[in-house]
C-alpha cells in the first residue's frame, strides 16, 4: 500500500529509509543489501541515497516511497491517488 500522505523517516537518509523498510518486512542480510541496491537503481535514487526525504523535491520523495512499497516484492500494490 503506498498512501497519499509519506510514512518516510525524515531523520534517515533515502538509503537508509529503504534499509529499516526491509528489516521490517523480514529482508536480511545479503538479500538486504541487495534489494536496497536494486531499488536504488531502478527509481534512479543514487544521486540522492544519503540525502534525508525533507531535501528532496516532491517527485523525488514520491519515488523512494513508491520504493518503499515494492520493497517486499507484494502481489498487488494499491495505490492512493498514484496522479
Amino acid at each position: 500500500y503506498m498512501s497519499q500522505s509519506f510514512s518516510l523517516y525524515t531523520e534517515l537518509s533515502v538509503r537508509q529509509n529503504l534499509v529499516l523498510h526491509a528489516d521490517l518486512f523480514h529482508i536480511k542480510g545479503a538479500r538486504r543489501q541487495a534489494r536496497v541496491e536494486e531499488l536504488i537503481d531502478r527509481f534512479d535514487l543514487r544521486d540522492v541515497a544519503d540525502a534525508t526525504p525533507d531535501s528532496l523535491p516532491l517527485g523525488v520523495r514520491q519515488r523512494l516511497q513508491l520504493a518503499v512499497a515494492v520493497l517486499h516484492e507484494p502481489e498487488m500494490l494499491i495505490l492512493d491517488e498514484p496522479t
